[in-house]
């Protein structure tokens, strides 16, 4: 089951934040896809050298999980 079009522009941005409020420093690190059904994300991470993809879907309430 194809879920996101990753041929298209990413959606969102990734990245590590340091520090708070003013201070912080943001570092970006990857992108990420929105899924067709809008429920969750395909991201695309390089940190530390280190290539991964990491896939976040929307919790689904008790009801949907039985």
């Amino acid at each position: 089951m194809k879920s996101v079009d990753q041929t298209k522009k990413p959606t969102h941005t990734v990245y590590t934040v340091s520090g708070e409020g003013d201070n912080a420093i943001w570092n970006k690190v990857g992108v990420a896809w929105t899924h067709k059904d809008q429920k969750g994300l395909n991201q695309s991470i390089n940190l530390l050298g280190l290539e991964t993809k990491l896939v976040v879907r929307e919790n689904k309430d008790e009801q949907e999980r039985a």
